[in-house]
This record gives C-alpha cells, sequence and structure tokens, in this order.
C-alpha cells in the first residue's frame, strides 16, 4: 500500500485511548467469564440459591460495564466521522439494543423463585442470552478491534 494511502486512513480513523480499549477489552473477558461461571452452574445437578444469586449479579454488573465500555467506544469514535466506522457502530448499537432487550426479558422472567422453581427452563434461557451476547462481542472483536 502507498505511503499516502496509509497515512489517509490512518488519519480517517480516529486515536483511542489505550487505557479505553484496555477497558473495553477486560470488560468484554469479565462478561465472558461471568457467562461462564453460570455455565458452570448450570451444569449441575441443581440450582445453588446463593451462587446463583450472586453470578447473575456478577453478570448483570458485566453487562452493564460492557454497554458502558462500549458506549465510551462509539463516542471516542464519532470524534472523527468515518461512513465505514459509522456503519459499523450502526450495526453494533443495534445489536446491543436487541440484546438488551432479550436480557430484559430474560430477568423479568426468570425471576430468583421461578429459576429455583423451574431450573432446566432457566438454563435453557440463561443458554440463550448467552450465545447472544457472545456472538455480540465477536462481531465486537470482528469490527472495531481492529481499527482500536
Amino acid at each position: 500500500m502507498p505511503a499516502s494511502v496509509a497515512s489517509a486512513i490512518d488519519r480517517a480513523i480516529p486515536s483511542v485511548n489505550s487505557a479505553l480499549v484496555a477497558e473495553y477489552r477486560r470488560a468484554h473477558e469479565e462478561l465472558l467469564a461471568a457467562i461462564r461461571a453460570m455455565d458452570g452452574l448450570a451444569l449441575g445437578t441443581g440450582p445453588n440459591p446463593l451462587r446463583v444469586s450472586h453470578t447473575r449479579m456478577r453478570i448483570t454488573r458485566a453487562a452493564n460495564e460492557s454497554r458502558a465500555a462500549f458506549q465510551k467506544i462509539v463516542l471516542a469514535l464519532s470524534q472523527k466521522p468515518s461512513p465505514t466506522i459509522a456503519g459499523k457502530v450502526e450495526v453494533l448499537t443495534q445489536l446491543h439494543a436487541e440484546l438488551k432487550e432479550v436480557a430484559r426479558r430474560h430477568m423479568a422472567t426468570w425471576t430468583h423463585a421461578a429459576a429455583q422453581e423451574d431450573w432446566p427452563g432457566f438454563c435453557k434461557s440463561h443458554a440463550y442470552v448467552a450465545q447472544r451476547w457472545c456472538d455480540t462481542i465477536a462481531r465486537e472483536r470482528q469490527l472495531l478491534y481492529p481499527i482500536l
């Protein structure tokens, strides 16, 4: 690639603070770790109410941190608008909106009592939401990580 083209690309893509990028990646890793922890509980013979409650809070906290980090990244990227970046952000913003609704419905349906009463049903619902989160993170890694 000619140096002038590479230079133009570098100017078009905003630089994002490395601490912010590290926060974004950490948020992804913590959310995935929390999901794996619930996956481990789901493989057990039945619910442990205290561990389930703790793990659900961990997932909620990690999901909120992941969303907040994503919004900070979007804000940083918007400082130097680019049609390519805008398209990627639009796709991911839509995925986040859909996922937020899926997670909200899961939490509303699967109260602590409901999860205790129908553990297999809760586990099936968790697996669906967890897969949606994993798919969204994979898409973020595919679309955003290379430009960060």
